[in-house]
Order: C-alpha cells, then sequence, then structure tokens
C-alpha cells in the first residue's frame, strides 16, 4: 500500500521507487529506536517529519499478545488516527503520505509522513515558564480549555492516545495557544474507547500536569470542561471511581518514572560502611566525598542547628551555594537498633513520602539524598538531605500579629484534604512541621507518615492526626474556632469554589 499526494507520484516510476525512496530518506535524527527512526527532513520546498517502522521480529509481537497488548507493528495506527481526528475536527499534525510493505506482522516495514509545524512549543514547557505569572493566566486558562475540549472530543471518536502527555501537545508561538496533538504511533482507533484506556490517558494528563507545575484548581478546570462543563459537585459524585483510578495510576507512574527502584533519575550505592541514594544530576566525587563525611558537618564549631535532641538532630548546611538541611536521625537502645533492622529507616521513610507528596501536588521541601550508616545487621544511624525552604513555621505565624491568616489557614486545610484524599496521614501534625513560605504551605518532617489501604485504620490515623493538629491552638481560641470552620468545609465566598 503505498498513499501519496498527488504531485509527488508523478515523480516516480512505480510504487517500488518511491517506498524505497522514503524509506531510505536520510535527514536529521530525532529517535532512533531499535525498530522505529523519526528524523526531519527536506522535500520539495517544505520540511516534513518521517516516522520509518521496520520488522519488530516474532519475540516483540509474543511478548505483547501474552499481557495482552496489541503489537505496534506498522505506521498504520497513527495514519487511522490522524485522519479520523481531522474528520472530528481536532488539531493535529497533518498527515501527507503513508505507505506499507509485506504481509508477515514480524519483518513488515512501513513509514508515515506529516508536515513540520514550525515554529512550535511544546506545552509542558510553556506551563513551566508561565508558572504563577498573573499576566499569562488568562492564557494559561484558554490553553486548558482547549486541550479539555480536544481531548474529549478524541475520545468521543473512540481513539485513545496511549502517550497522553503535555508534551505531546504543540502551540505555535506564546500569544497563539491553539494546542496541536502529536506522537501518535500507538494511538487506537475504535467505535468507543474501553474504559481502562480513558483512565490511561488521563493519569498520563494528570501526571505530566504536576511535571508542569499546574495547580489542583487548573487540573480541576480541565475536569469540568472534559466532562462538558458538568458541576464538579455532580462529577465527583458520578465519576468517584473511575477519578480514584485516575489518580492511583498517575501515582504509580510516578513511583515508575521517579521511584526509590528507578535508577535513571536517582542513583544508589553501597560504600563503605553506608547505604547511599541521591539525585542522579548531583553525581560527583566531591558529592559523593560530601555524604561520606556528613557526620563532620555535626561536629563544626560553626555549625547552624535547626534543632538539637537525643533521637534526632537538625542542622542547616551550604553545598554548591545551596542551603540544605541534613537531619541525622540516631537509633537510641538495642529496641531502636532492632526495630530498623525490621523495618526502613526513618530517612528512607522521609526519601519515599517526599518523592510521593510531590507527585500528588503536595508542597514539601526537595529531597536531595538519603544515608544509611550501618554496623554489622544493624543501623547505626540514618541521615536524610533535603532543599532549606525559607519561612516561618505554622506556629509561630499565627501566634503573632499577621494579617494573612485566613490565606494562610485556607491553604493549610487545602494542603491537609490533599493529603487525606490520598489516603496519607502525617502522624505528627504539629504545626511546627507545618511551614509557610511564599504563599505555600510545605509539610516537613515526613518519617511517621502512612500511606493507607484500610479505610479503618486511615480513618483512625486521620482523627489523631486532626486531633493533633488542633492541639496547636489551645492558646489561640480564634485561630482554632478559624480551622475547625475550615476542616468542616471551605465557605460559599472562598477561593475554592471559584473555577
Amino acid at each position: 500500500m503505498l498513499i501519496l499526494p498527488a504531485e509527488w507520484t508523478s515523480l516516480f516510476e512505480n510504487e517500488k521507487e518511491a517506498f524505497d525512496y522514503f524509506f531510505n530518506q536520510t535527514g536529521e535524527v530525532f529517535r532512533d529506536h531499535k525498530n522505529r527512526k523519526t528524523l526531519r527532513f527536506f522535500y520539495r520546498d517544505h520540511f516534513y517529519f518521517i516516522k520509518i517502522h521496520r520488522g519488530v521480529g516474532w519475540l516483540e509481537i509474543i511478548k505483547n499478545s501474552v499481557v495482552l497488548k496489541k503489537p505496534i507493528v506498522s505506521a498504520k495506527n497513527e495514519w487511522d488516527a490522524l485522519n479520523k481526528l481531522k474528520e472530528v475536527g481536532v488539531c493535529a499534525v497533518e498527515a501527507v503520505a503513508f505507505a506499507e510493505r509485506g504481509l508477515n506482522p514480524a519483518t513488515k516495514c512501513s513509514f508515515i509522513i506529516t508536515k513540520e509545524k514550525a515554529p512550535h512549543i511544546e506545552c509542558d514547557a510553556l506551563f513551566k515558564k508561565w508558572g504563577e505569572d498573573k499576566t499569562t493566566l488568562k492564557l494559561k486558562r484558554e490553553l486548558i480549555k482547549k486541550i479539555a475540549v480536544q481531548v474529549s472530543k478524541m475520545h468521543a471518536a473512540g481513539i485513545n492516545h496511549r502517550d497522553l502527555y503535555l508534551c505531546h501537545f504543540i502551540v505555535k508561538t506564546e500569544m497563539d495557544v491553539e494546542p496541536c496533538l502529536i506522537d501518535l504511533h500507538r494511538a487506537q482507533v475504535r467505535k468507543t474507547v474501553p474504559e481502562r484506556w480513558i483512565i490511561k490517558d488521563l493519569s498520563s494528563l494528570y501526571f505530566s500536569a504536576q511535571e508542569a507545575s499546574l495547580s489542583l484548581r487548573d487540573c480541576l478546570r480541565f475536569l469540568k470542561i472534559y466532562s462538558g462543563n458538568v458541576p464538579l459537585k455532580t462529577l465527583f459524585s458520578k465519576e468517584k471511581k473511575r477519578l480514584k483510578k485516575v489518580v492511583k495510576k498517575s501515582q504509580a507512574l510516578y513511583q515508575k518514572t521517579y521511584g526509590l527502584d528507578n535508577d535513571h533519575t536517582r542513583v544508589f550505592r553501597k560504600l563503605a560502611d553506608r547505604k547511599v541514594g541521591y539525585v542522579a544530576s548531583l553525581e560527583s566525587f566531591q558529592f559523593i566525598y560530601f555524604l561520606n563525611h556528613l557526620e563532620a558537618f555535626f561536629s563544626e564549631n560553626s555549625v547552624h542547628y535547626l534543632k538539637k535532641g537525643d533521637t534526632t538532630t537538625v542542622i542547616l548546611t551550604e553545598y554548591a551555594g545551596k542551603r540544605w538541611v541534613i537531619k541525622r536521625y540516631n537509633c537510641v537502645g538495642w529496641w531502636g537498633k532492632i526495630k530498623r533492622a525490621l523495618t526502613k529507616t526513618r530517612a528512607s521513610r522521609c526519601w519515599y513520602y517526599a518523592h510521593l507528596l510531590l507527585s500528588l501536588g503536595i508542597h514539601t521541601p526537595a529531597p536531595i539524598a538519603y544515608v544509611e550508616k550501618k554496623k554489622g545487621w544493624f543501623y547505626q544511624e540514618s541521615f536524610f538531605i533535603s532543599e532549606y525552604v525559607e519561612g516561618v513555621n505554622a506556629l509561630d505565624y499565627f501566634k503573632s500579629a499577621n494579617q494573612h491568616k485566613q490565606y494562610y489557614a485556607h491553604e493549610i486545610m487545602k494542603q491537609i484534604n490533599k493529603l487525606f484524599s490520598s489516603g496519607i496521614t502525617h502522624g505528627d501534625m504539629k504545626a511546627t512541621n507545618i511551614i509557610l513560605s511564599s504563599e505555600k504551605v510545605y509539610f516537613i518532617d515526613l518519617d511517621a507518615m502512612k500511606k493507607h489501604s484500610d479505610k479503618k485504620k486511615f480513618n483512625h490515623a486521620k482523627n489523631k492526626d486532626m486531633i493533633r493538629f488542633q492541639k496547636n491552638w489551645l492558646a489561640c481560641p480564634e485561630i482554632k474556632i478559624l480551622f475547625q470552620t475550615l476542616e468542616k468545609g471551605c465557605p460559599p465566598n472562598s477561593t475554592c469554589h471559584r473555577l
């Protein structure tokens, strides 16, 4: 099969010559996988992208079939999806040519040619650039609306993307926010999209939205428009199961990408007497030396102590021009050593939950590294390193005469509710473990945090958290009443109802 524009067809004597010309095309290579290559080339006054698919082999086909996945053996998936999107009015790259050779799925060769969209900006990069800039708020909301409409149309037309990340939406310029969908080589076209694939697409989009620093309100705005402007209260009631699955799958995707077992973004090593884990981008001889000699920082005369106790010691230090907090956990007594030998160290728990919170859009200082120092079978001490967030703890803030108490109280309850809605409890909900900085609320001291699977245990732990939180305000009755009011639900005139 060979489909070319009419003006191209006349340039070749036969289909074989045309197929060979484009299949062996050269140009600027963007991706070069084992069985698939993407390159940019110039032809007849225009730039184009060509995706060349080579035979995947029977092993790949069998591997996909065993896990009930349809293997991608041709560019036809993308060709069909692009034509269907054009038919239903979803903006996507323009497909201009397609060819396929061979009947054997293991050795089949094919290509698809699409017209280049230039210039362009990927939407995830654009959202990151805009950040919280209020001057671009209107454009940001408009782009979210248009993406939501496109995704809704796509699913209604029976198409699921399977790689629906914000980087696969592009716009021409910062001011021309008309999103164009790209990279549909794994797309599937049916009469209706099965529920599992809708969840897959939405969870991928939610994951990349958090990566692009979009707020919860931005995500809710998308959800409302995607669902046909159904009121959120009605939507949460009707689609509760689906939304839970979307969040759960998004969390799993985060763990797969950034989790403790991911060696691409995290590095784990066993040194002489310790095990270390840290952000891969920091790897250097100097940094390894730094991790190997953390104890020295606690004995310096000029050390800046943030907390000094029998079980934990916290200091503020500087490394490569950055301010970091180092928290040392001591295993006190034989029972403490036995307990830590059988369970995760407090430092590794902080590392794990810091990543989990960030994946959920809950603020916590960025984790840098953790170190577990061992002697024989037992851990002697462990260290957790995170970025320093300059701010004031909630207890000191609300005890002082500040004008923005209502705002920060509302933000604290929003973050707490977000924590609970993910089935997580803090375990030590003191106001001193909540830092207020740059209009944001950060949770610290995550070593007692827990993600629950049992509803009864979760409710018990949640009640303990809220009882401990309310104890913070015994000396400030008006603050206690404020938080109790917010705990029961946002007041009607609050910002949480403005979408």
